[in-house]
């Protein structure tokens, strides 16, 4: 599994509408795209701006591919993006996801792929009902790998 991030950033004033579109383009062509595990969406306001972090989760880069159209680091913009966005990565990263635990009731098992569609349609319906969706990142958030930086 990959996980890709991007980070922008908007005047405070245009948090709520930039994120009312940010769920008619990206969050809605993230969905669209095959290979697509999900996405959250954070926002921090800092100084006037509002900082975005958008971390996808897909199958594999060519999923990535998928959703880019062909260069899987390069950021897809949409074309409103200029009239909300007062900073902006270009460029995105993409990590390798080595371990996912999705509340304390979780294994801690490494990530592996599943053997064919099968066993991996099995796997997503025994985690949809085992833990709730998207608890693995409050794990994630309660120790930063780095200080915190602005967008």
């Amino acid at each position: 599994m990959i996980a890709r991030s991007w980070c922008g950033a908007t005047r405070a004033a245009d948090a709520d509408a930039y994120l009312e579109y940010l769920h008619r383009t990206g969050l809605a062509e993230y969905r669209a795209t095959p290979g697509n595990e999900g996405v959250i969406a954070l926002r921090r306001i800092v100084g006037g701006r509002a900082e975005f972090l958008l971390l996808s989760l897909w199958t594999s880069m060519d999923a990535v591919r998928g959703f880019t159209g062909g260069d899987p680091d390069r950021a897809v913009f949409y074309p409103e993006d200029d009239r909300f966005l007062v900073a902006r990565d270009e460029h995105v990263s993409h990590f390798e996801v080595v371990h996912r635990a999705e509340g304390r009731a979780a294994s801690t098992a490494p990530v592996v792929p599943a053997a064919g569609a099968a066993a991996g349609a099995q796997a997503a319906d025994d985690a949809a009902r085992v833990r709730p969706r998207w608890a693995w990142l409050r794990e994630l958030l309660r120790e930063p790998l780095e200080p915190p930086r602005p967008c």
